[in-house]
């Protein structure tokens, strides 16, 4: 067992848990695989990075995650195993691990296969996990959360059935309204941004913004099934600034862009709706997204 980035072979154990290799991390978290000692469980291992573990705003928005985690209760949502500090003052998420690959690498790896691969891929495979997603945002939305970074690289499937809707870091609560904290990201032109550019709704970004509710949610749903149907975001500006520029503007319908993917009409009109720039044009929740697609 091997590990990389911030903990060396002699560092690998925190708490009951032994550390694996690197999953991946961003600005304030690294995640791990892990092994704990006693029982043999599997789970991926969140870690608060060295150089946030001062930072009070970074420490309540982790541990927000983990009680968010707690109330949580669906197959489709990782349960939280363990929340602690061990050695050193290193606050850790031991988290449910789901099998399978995330659907952004998967639409990578399929980006140059022919046309009627990636149409049965996306019909056995993609619209499946993007279902089952509907499903596990219902329920938050039911508890008072809002996920806040749905995206294709957030949703996991083994190609069996399971589907996990991974990373809840930024999720917040939306009753009462959530205050901003150390998880926001500002840009050099003082936008602040929560969540993943291409997919976060427009009505939660600038100085002005509004909290995140279940309808931005909504937007990014929307957001995640236009690029599952088409095989191509619909925000495909290269810049940051440009993303979120077009985020602004109505998209086009998946149906131009690729009509060799031969996108059903009713599920390209879902996905432009729910990518509507005005909340209120949205689709009212994600069960009625659900409702949509299995028409």
């Amino acid at each position: 067992m091997t590990t990389s980035g911030e903990f060396p072979a002699v560092d690998r154990l925190l708490g009951p848990w032994l550390l694996g290799e690197a999953l991946g991390g961003g600005m304030s978290a690294r995640v791990y695989s892990g092994v704990h000692q006693a029982s043999g469980v599997e789970a991926a291992i969140k870690v608060l990075r060295r150089d946030r573990t001062r930072r009070l705003q970074d420490g309540v928005s982790f541990l927000r995650e983990g009680r968010v985690l707690k109330e949580l209760d669906h197959p489709t949502i990782p349960r939280l195993l363990e929340m602690g500090v061990a050695e050193n003052d290193r606050m850790f998420l031991a988290i449910q691990r789901f099998p399978g690959r995330d659907l952004r690498a998967a639409l990578q790896g399929l980006a140059n296969r022919p046309a009627p691969l990636r149409r049965q891929i996306r019909d056995q495979l993609f619209l499946p996990a993007w279902l089952a997603v509907t499903e596990a945002v219902t329920h938050a939305h039911a508890r008072g959360i809002t996920h806040g970074d749905l995206t294709p690289s957030n949703i996991l499937a083994d190609g069996k059935g399971v589907v996990g809707l991974v990373d809840w870091g930024m999720a917040r609560r939306f009753d009462p309204p959530p205050e901003p904290t150390g998880t926001e990201e500002e840009t050099p032109s003082g936008i602040r941004l929560h969540g993943t550019p291409g997919y976060v709704a427009p009505e939660t970004l600038g100085a002005d913004r509004a909290d995140a509710t279940p309808l931005s949610d909504i937007y990014s749903l929307g957001a995640v099934l236009y690029h599952l149907l088409a095989f191509r975001p619909a925000i495909k500006a290269r810049t940051l600034p440009g993303r979120l520029a077009a985020a602004l503007l109505p998209v086009t319908d998946p149906r131009e862009v690729a009509p060799d993917m031969e996108i059903p009409e009713h599920l390209a009109k879902l996905a432009v709706a729910a990518m509507s720039v005005q909340p209120a044009q949205r689709p009212p929740s994600a069960a009625a997204c659900r409702a949509a697609a299995t028409i």
